[in-house]
Order: structure tokens, then sequence, then C-alpha cells
């Protein structure tokens, strides 16, 4: 089935890999997320490692996530998000939901998305919304009009989830090793018109399923304004009224909310935050990050012996042993 995946782009495929204690900017850039944030629960590194290709109007990627953390992302209004979570330990979370091994999400009304895992392996796949329609007219004919295509959290027969894991996953290694091949762009567009089909055809499938609208919509309401507070005026500065007033509810309520989605209260999180917000500082330059002390008041901890012990009790390593570590690797040759 031949569809018009997209006249207007020129295709190119683009990678990133490995990248230590945060998801870079470029990323985020390249799914495209207009928005997200990752807060660390578990102790240790936070260790990423993953790769992101482009072709035309769909672009994967494929995460890896060490150690427990909570986070959020935002598509692009232009893109359907799907999110396939392949490997991880304990629990993992969707938007409050629990994962299952045959699990499938999709983003679809610009909101986002938030998860919480530990040691996970996910796939992602960004559909340009007018390219995925189009392959869903193909499917189902005029009738495709007039239907929504909506946020959904299924879970997938085994068989069907089976085939479209091993379709999105040949897919993305196939784009991923045309970097070196340097294919023609028709090439490209047909293995991406075969990773759309196969999507389309999932969701189409799907429809008597109800999206998730739900037990916990209100949760999330709350948390999303929750966040753009937060984006709004910056990690230092949020305070739990704050995050109150902004979300229109009391304490009690905000708590509930965030136990529901990140599985942790709101004054934890604006911690954790903090504490990667230091962490951050802490590994930039001399010239550009100042003492302990400062980075310490910087990120709202006025004393500096607890600063250093809650600090080590998250990432393993007092604030001196970072400065030591990365000034090593900066002299290392």
């Amino acid at each position: 089935m031949a569809i018009d995946l997209d006249d207007t782009q020129t295709h190119d495929v683009l990678s990133v890999r490995r990248v230590h204690t945060r998801i870079p900017d470029r990323w985020n850039r390249q799914f495209p997320l207009v928005d997200g944030a990752i807060t660390q629960l578990g102790r240790g590194d936070m260790v990423v490692d993953g790769q992101c290709v482009r072709a035309g109007p769909v672009v994967t990627g494929r995460l890896r996530l060490q150690p427990l953390a909570a986070g959020y992302a935002v598509p692009s209004r232009d893109y359907l998000a799907f999110m396939i979570p392949l490997k991880w330990q304990g629990d993992y979370l969707y938007n409050g939901r629990l994962a299952t091994r045959t699990s499938l999400f999709l983003s679809a009304d610009g909101s986002g998305y938030f998860t919480r895992g530990e040691g996970r392996d996910t796939m992602a796949v960004g559909i340009r919304r007018d390219a995925f329609r189009r392959a869903f007219a193909a499917i189902l004919g005029p009738r495709a009009e007039e239907i929504p295509i909506e946020n959904l959290a299924i879970d997938l027969p085994a068989s069907a989830s089976l085939a479209l894991r091993r379709s999105i996953l040949g897919y993305h290694q196939r784009v991923a090793r045309f970097i070196e091949h340097l294919p023609s762009p028709d090439m490209l567009e047909q293995v991406a018109e075969e990773l759309v089909l196969a999507l389309a055809e999932t969701v189409s499938q799907s429809r008597q399923i109800p999206p998730e609208r739900t037990r916990n919509a209100t949760a999330l309401q709350i948390v999303r304004k929750a966040e753009n507070h937060w984006k709004s005026v910056g990690c230092k500065q949020v305070t739990l009224t704050d995050l109150c007033l902004a979300a229109g509810v009391g304490s009690t309520a905000l708590t509930a909310a965030f136990n529901e989605i990140y599985g942790e209260p709101p004054k934890k999180i604006i911690r954790l935050r903090r504490l990667m917000n230091a962490r951050s500082q802490l590994l930039l330059k001399p010239s550009e990050r100042g003492s302990i002390k400062g980075v310490a008041i910087t990120c709202g901890f006025e004393d500096a012996g607890r600063f250093a012990q809650i600090y080590d009790r998250l990432f393993g390593e007092l604030p001196s042993t970072t400065l030591q570590k990365w000034e090593m690797m900066e002299l290392t040759p």
C-alpha cells in the first residue's frame, strides 16, 4: 500500500549516542520535544545511553536510563508520540498507569506524558501528524477523517505486541545503518512508510478500546499545571505553596496527584531537582561554576554541610568528589 508520507521534507538521518549526567538539548530537539525534565530518584550517576534517528516525517529514539528516575516530556504538537517500554526493573509507570510487557502508549493531544521507572530501556516513535493521518486514511478510507486520534494506553495481544516491537526495532536499526551507506531518499521513504502503516494499523484496530481519559485525569491535570509553573520560575524559587496556587488545589490534593503520577510527593521532587541542578553546575568548567558553597546557595541550600549530606545520599559521592573526578577527566588526554 503506497502512501505519500511527506512531499515537503528532505529525508535525513542523525544520531545521538551515549551521554552522561543528563539528556542533552540536542536529543530533545531531534525527537522533537518542546519541554521536559528528568528527576533522579535512585542513588548513583545518571547515565543515559541513547540513539535517535530521523528519516523525513519519522523519528525514532531508543533510550536506556539509570538509575530510578521520574520525568515528563511534551512532544511538538506537529507530532504523535508513541512509547513502547522494552525492559525495566520493578514498576514502570506511564501517566500513573502500570506498564506491561505488551503495552503501547500514544501521546496525541500535545499535553505530554509522565513516566517513572528504573533500569528502563524504551523505544519512542515520533510521526508527523499529517503523515500519520494520511496513513490512517489509506487504511480506513474516507471515514478516517471522522475518527479522532486520541491519547491511548493499551495492552496489545502478545503476538501483535511482538510483531510491532520487531517492526519498530528493525526500522530503527536499518535507518541507523543507512547513515554509513547513504541510501536514496526513496529507500528511506519506503522503510518509513512500512513503520507508519504498522502503527496506523495498530491504532485503527484499537479504536474499540477506550482512550486514557480516565481515573487519573485530574491528577494528570494537576501535575501538568504544577510543571508549567515550575518551568516559568525555575527550580530554586519553587515552593510547595507556589505549586498549590498554580494548580489551584491544596497541599493534600497536590501531594496525592504527585504520588499517583510520579510515585513521590512534591516536596521530595523539589529537593531532588535542586540537587540535580547543583550537580549540573558542579560539572561545569571551574571558571563557570564557582565554589561548592556558592552552588549550594544558588540552588536553594543555605546550609553547605546539610547540602553535602543529601547530595551524597542521592549521587553516592560528596560534592568535592564530583569536582575532583571531573577535574581529573578534563586533564586526561
